[in-house]
């Protein structure tokens, strides 16, 4: 044990990293982990994890003793930050595991280190926020464990809130230190449920995160951990709501007028910022279990949205009428959009608005839900009524305001279809040709590349359109709120007269036309959703209609694709050279042809495998078979004809 540690605190990372698959199965073993010898070497394990989660001995730079070895053991900075994320991963597996044989000194060894942090000044050669981020992971492995293994009587209760406490208190400038504060804030918030009266202050800590700003409140590209800090405050948010919503009822009208004071200013916010933001609140909201009340606060928030997306709420709702006058013709006619959202310009208010249009309606159909217990949801007035079998039918307090604005999004959907003719495509400016392109962070996941962050502390959050990304996250959008559209509303939506036909009217409009890194969207977001959670009593009139077309399409379109694939690839071998380029872009259509076609295979699984439906129990199996038998029999004819 005692050489084990000694390879763990040498100096090179790639030894140190080389110890850590043994610790864990050390201590994960039931019999091992409770030898005598154990806890003593567990807590100077947990010690020496302070140095070792430190991002520290870049070849590059010679600030510690690890660099030198580090420039014997790789190529670059980016190859030793691809290695230290996975050396870094395997240490808080560890660190979990040590937790588990001693909870109370790994308690203490965190909370010693996060007061140490607290109380030691900012250092100006940048090296504290990487001290801050080692305390971090350390400290969210450790309470992350504690609040699981423990029961309640045994919490530190009083020690947690108190380090609790001085986080609130701490202030800094600095984005990179203040994310950290935000997860060690949302790491110990489970230690409010003992004590209410602290939750104003925690929330209070958090707001002024989601709209920070540098200082000197200069007037230049929003940096990449500005950005970053920003996110984190509504991502902790929104987790604090979904976990502990019942927690903070009674602080909801406090955060609602917060919120209506943010939105007051239009340019304060991005889209998903104000979006994060309803959607805390609509958390919040499913904790009224009352029907009414919730779907009145749910029409009041969606208000703004609902004036922007439909034409006809104009005269009585307060927002921009020269945007209103022009939506429906935006959302239908490709080259009204194109004109709007600003691809032979830079119009980017316009795709803003869009944008915050659509991330609204999708965070309502993912957040606002009827409340789990049958009980509370029958008082507050949420159930319908009853199936044969006696299961209730519940309606969702969102429904009506979106039902309204599903037209317009299945011909936004159709629109951006249509943007990949020939026709549309030379619409486009010089500097808007990319645009609809697979952008270089979602080629880089598809090859597996992992993305390198390094010194981006003043990296330009935003080069050019592409990395924008409005028509990529829309397209995706669409189809995710599409997809989330049956689960929500339920017989709201699977009743829509002719919701077949629109389907195919839109989201299968110009799919010959549609490349490859589009079609996945709508297969894995919204038609594998469909197909899970449709009701059987909608095949028919539902699935069947869209199912058959839908894999006629696809079999004759991934038979094509491979075609020229494997075409294209037997020439290539027989060329000496090729420019690099072109290999590239060929891995990168061959790879994404894979998961295409990977991903039609999970749809054509879900498809044939039935879920087991509580009216056909009785003859369960029979019934599956023969339904499986029909969906098959059936596509089988329709993919031949």
């Amino acid at each position: 044990m005692e050489t084990l540690l000694a390879f763990t605190t040498h100096p090179s990372q790639f030894l140190r990293s080389s110890t850590q698959v043994t610790w864990g199965n050390l201590f994960r073993h039931e019999i091992i982990s409770r030898d005598p010898v154990i806890g003593p070497m567990t807590i100077k394990y947990l010690r020496s994890a302070r140095i070792n989660l430190a991002k520290t001995g870049f070849p590059s730079k010679n600030d510690c003793p690890a660099c030198e070895f580090s420039r014997v053991d790789f190529d670059s900075d980016e190859d030793f930050n691809c290695f230290f994320n996975s050396f870094r991963s395997h240490q808080v597996e560890a660190v979990r595991l040590a937790c588990k044989i001693v909870p109370f000194e790994a308690f203490q060894i965190a909370r010693e280190w996060a007061q140490y942090q607290i109380n030691t000044p900012i250092d100006t050669g940048n090296t504290t926020p990487v001290q801050w981020d080692a305390m971090t992971f350390f400290t969210e492995s450790v309470f992350g464990q504690l609040f699981k293994i423990l029961e309640k009587e045994k919490l530190p209760i009083d020690e947690g809130m108190e380090l609790l406490q001085m986080v609130v208190n701490y202030e800094t400038r600095d984005p990179l230190i203040l994310s950290c504060v935000l997860t060690i804030i949302s790491t110990l918030f489970p230690f409010v449920k003992h004590q209410s009266h602290f939750l104003p202050q925690v929330l209070y800590k958090i707001f002024p995160a989601i709209t920070f700003e540098w200082v000197d409140e200069r007037k230049e590209p929003q940096t990449q951990p500005l950005k970053n800090i920003r996110r984190h405050a509504c991502s902790s948010i929104i987790r604090m709501c979904q976990d502990y919503s019942d927690l903070i009822l009674p602080c909801f009208d406090m955060m609602y007028e917060h919120v209506k004071r943010l939105f007051s200013n239009e340019m304060l916010l991005t889209p998903i910022e104000k979006c994060a933001l309803m959607e805390a609140l609509i958390l919040i909201s499913n904790q009224f279990k009352d029907y009414n009340k919730q779907k009145a606060f749910l029409e009041e928030l969606m208000a703004p949205v609902t004036a922007q997306w439909l034409s006809e709420e104009m005269r009585r709702m307060m927002c921009d009428p020269s945007f209103i006058s022009v939506l429906c013709s935006v959302l239908w006619d490709p080259a009204t959009f194109l004109t709007y959202v600003g691809a032979e310009d830079q119009m980017g208010i316009n795709r803003s608005r869009i944008s915050f249009c659509v991330y609204t309606i999708l965070g309502v159909v993912k957040r606002a839900r009827w409340p789990a217990d049958p009980e509370e949801a029958k008082a507050g007035g949420f159930v319908i009524g009853t199936t044969s079998d006696g299961t209730p039918i519940y309606r969702n307090p969102c429904a009506e305001p979106v039902q309204a604005l599903l037209p317009n999004l299945l011909a936004l959907i159709r629109t951006q279809n249509s943007l990949f003719l020939p026709e549309n495509v030379n619409r486009l400016s010089k500097t808007f040709t990319r645009v609809y392109d697979d952008m270089d962070i979602e080629k880089n996941s598809e090859l597996g590349i992992p993305q390198a962050v390094l010194d981006s502390y003043d990296a330009p959050l935003y080069r050019n359109i592409v990395e924008l990304g409005f028509f990529s996250s829309l397209y995706r959008n669409c189809y995710q709120l599409l997809g989330n559209a049956g689960p929500c509303l339920q017989q709201d939506f699977y009743a829509i007269e002719g919701l077949a036909e629109q389907i195919v009217g839109s989201a299968f409009i110009h799919l010959d036309s549609v490349p490859d890194h589009r079609l996945r969207p709508l297969i894995r977001l919204f038609m594998k959703q469909l197909v899970m959670s449709c009701p059987h009593e909608y095949y028919d009139s539902l699935l069947c209609p869209l199912l058959g077309p839908f894999f006629a399409f696809l079999l004759q379109r991934l038979s094509f694709r491979w075609q020229i694939i494997n075409q294209t690839t037997s020439l290539s071998a027989q060329e000496e050279a090729c420019e690099e380029n072109h290999v590239t872009q060929e891995m990168v259509e061959e790879q994404l042809l894979r998961l295409v076609t990977r991903e039609v295979i999970y749809l054509l699984g879900v498809t044939c495998i039935t879920r087991k439906c509580p009216e056909l129990s009785a003859n369960k199996e029979d019934a599956d078979g023969e339904l499986m038998i029909t969906f098959s029999l059936y596509l089988v004819v329709e993919i031949h004809q």
